[in-house]
Formats: structure tokens, C-alpha cells, sequence
């Protein structure tokens, strides 16, 4: 745990230039951490029962601690609603719906344009993740969602776009 923790520190230093937003954002890191040992099944039980159709969710996905750790602190979920959803809207909804039925904050990731999903996220929770609703439509926004995610992925490699910008950066370095 201490090691995960000194990795966290040299992250948030490196990458947040203002030292007192590095230290607030370390404090509350770790004030917020608990790891929660929890039957997981029963808060997937809890989970599966949340009126998401009420919520507008088409599909939902959980990844994350949940499912692979021992412990958990939040819920990991993605979540397709209708292109016409606000998706703060959406998120905040399930975040309470969430906190109300299972007793854990949500980590909520709403996807209503998949044309414009996070592929990195998406992939990683379909891998790793579990599908705790669906209608039809979510299935098939999945679905059209990964093929754009795979197509995307395979032109990053084919681009070598990761190398291109690495020699970029390093080129503009003084």
C-alpha cells in the first residue's frame, strides 16, 4: 500500500505545476481513501436493482475495484444514454442513484456520442468489466462503439502516432 501511495505522490507532483493544488489534491486523496471489504455480490445485487431506464441509462457497464480488488472505495461505471441526454445531467443522477442503493461514491462515465467516446476507457471496461443493464439500443451503441474504438486503435498503431509525438515533444525540447 505504502508503495502505491509514493507513486500517487511523485505523480500529483510531477504533474500539477502549483504545489498547493499538488498538496490539496494529495490531502484529499488520501483522506478519501478507505478500502471497503464488502461482499461485492451484494453490491452488484444492490446495483442490478436501480431503476436505470428511470435514470435514462441504455446500457451500463461496471468496471474497475469493484470486480478485481479486494478492496474498493468507489463504483467504476460506464454508462450509454440517448444522444440527446445531458450527460452532466445523466452522470449526476446515477451518481446519487448509486450512493443511495449500494452506499459508495460513482465514478460515473457517460457516453450519449459515440462517435466521440473515450476509447482507451471503453476498451478497459469491456475487457475487465461486467454488464449490469441493457435494452436493445445499449447493446447496439456498445457494439458501433467498439468497432469505432478498434478502428481507432489499429490507425494509432498503423501511425505510430504514440512515437510521432514523443519525437515531437522531444524535438521542441530545449
Amino acid at each position: 500500500m505504502l508503495h502505491i501511495i509514493k507513486i500517487y505522490l511523485y505523480f500529483v507532483i510531477l504533474c500539477v505545476p502549483d504545489i498547493s493544488a499538488a498538496i490539496y489534491i494529495l490531502f484529499n486523496s488520501v483522506n478519501q481513501y478507505r478500502a471497503i471489504d464488502m461482499d461485492k455480490d451484494e453490491v452488484i445485487a444492490n446495483l442490478k436493482a436501480i431503476d436505470w431506464r428511470g435514470l435514462g441509462a441504455r446500457l451500463v457497464l461496471v468496471h474497475g475495484s469493484l470486480l478485481h480488488g479486494r478492496g474498493f472505495r468507489d463504483i467504476d461505471l460506464v454508462v450509454f444514454v440517448d444522444r440527446d441526454t445531458d450527460a452532466d445531467d445523466a452522470a449526476l443522477g446515477i451518481m446519487e442513484a448509486v450512493e443511495r442503493a449500494a452506499g459508495f461514491e460513482a465514478d460515473v462515465y457517460v457516453v450519449n456520442d459515440i462517435s466521440n467516446v473515450n476509447c482507451f476507457l471503453l476498451l478497459e471496461a469491456v475487457r475487465k468489466g461486467v454488464i449490469l443493464y441493457q435494452e436493445a439500443i445499449g447493446r447496439d451503441m456498445l457494439v458501433k462503439s467498439i468497432g469505432i474504438c478498434v478502428d481507432f486503435m489499429i490507425s494509432r498503431r498503423k501511425l505510430k502516432y504514440t512515437e510521432t509525438l514523443v519525437r515531437g515533444i522531444l524535438r521542441n525540447a530545449p
